[in-house]
């Protein structure tokens, strides 16, 4: 067994996907017969996982995103979007043989970023992909977690893809 340091310093290496959870609400409010923005509220799981263990970032995600609706005939509407975020750190876990240990003392509270995709409705339903992409250091630079990698200017942020369905009210 290795210590929290030892973990957390692979933290900040490149990690292979991770399968997470998302769920939320959103609001869409039309502009025009193709341009839509919309307002969303989600719970998001973020991060990876290597051969030391796996790493589980839960936050609060504010999108903000342009829509543009692509209009066909009948009810299939495909649709592209991208915009940005801002979201809220509300748990951070690292495990590693069966150990959690919480590690948010050593992360930002708040990340931001650019969220862009593509989408299909039909009717009341619809899927999409996204492609997430973190701009903030989540690394908290004014903790002593700088000693512990022994690299000046470390930065750790997030991204990943999330495949969402949907049912509008």
């Amino acid at each position: 067994m290795y210590s929290l340091e030892e973990s957390f310093m692979e933290f900040s290496e490149t990690t292979d996907s991770k399968l997470g959870f998302a769920a939320g609400l959103y609001v869409e409010k039309p502009l025009s017969d193709m341009f839509s923005l919309q307002f969303e509220a989600l719970f998001v799981q973020k991060g990876g996982e290597d051969e030391f263990g796996s790493e589980t970032l839960s936050y609060v995600d504010i999108p903000v995103l342009l829509k543009v609706n692509i209009p066909l005939d009948g009810d299939i509407t495909p649709y592209v979007y991208g915009g940005g975020f801002a979201g809220y750190l509300i748990d951070a876990k690292a495990e590693d043989n069966g150990d959690s240990y919480d590690i948010d003392e050593f992360l930002d509270d708040f990340n931001y970023g650019v969220a862009f995709g593509a989408g299909v409705s039909f009717g009341m339903f619809n899927v999409d992909i996204r492609y997430d992409m973190g701009l903030a250091n989540i690394l908290d630079a004014d903790d002593e977690v700088a000693g512990m990698f022994g690299e000046e200017g470390l930065e750790v942020s997030t991204k990943g893809f999330m495949l969402t369905a949907g049912i509008t009210f």
